[in-house]
């Protein structure tokens, strides 16, 4: 009996073309679910009543550093895992917006961090501080900037995993 799903049958293009198809779906499928997690558990702590102002704002500097690290980490997988397929393969449209969606998504990210993340950091630390005025509007930045990403993310997850 031949078995046609075979790896040993395969050449080493199409053994890395495969492998990389399965980290771009894997780590961008990941970060949807990690992202839509993290959001909701920080809404659900911001919420609730028996939580005190510093206990909420110690939870976010412990909290954030790791959603950025996930994010990097998973977004830049898929990226790169994506880039090698194009240069693997005949690339399909689907592919190159796959790759542009992820790269807007880590861009968004990256100006997130760098711009409006470190200063709201810095505004609650030491925890339990008044919250300089400006404080709200750098808050509502960063989500409108993480749901832009976590959207294009989940259409880039949608858009990989779909494919054959």
């Amino acid at each position: 009996m031949t078995d046609t799903n075979s790896t040993s049958k395969r050449s080493p293009t199409a053994l890395g073309a495969a492998a990389c198809l399965m980290l771009t779906r894997v780590s961008i499928a990941g970060w949807v679910v990690a992202s839509a997690l993290f959001v909701c558990t920080s809404v659900a702590e911001q919420r609730a009543p028996h939580l005190n102002s510093v206990t909420k704002d110690v939870l976010a500097l412990v909290r954030f550093p790791w959603f950025y690290a996930f994010g990097f980490a998973l977004l830049g997988v898929g990226l790169i895992a994506g880039l090698v397929l194009i240069r693997l393969t005949v690339p399909h449209r689907g592919l190159v917006v796959f790759v542009v969606l992820v790269l807007v998504a880590l861009v968004g990210m990256s100006i997130d961090y760098a711009m409006i993340y470190r200063p709201l950091r810095a505004m609650i630390t030491p925890p339990g501080t008044a919250r300089p005025s400006d404080y709200t509007n750098y808050h509502t930045a960063s989500r409108r900037i993480n749901e832009f990403g976590l959207a294009l993310s989940a259409a880039a997850a949608f858009l990989i995993c779909w494919r054959r």
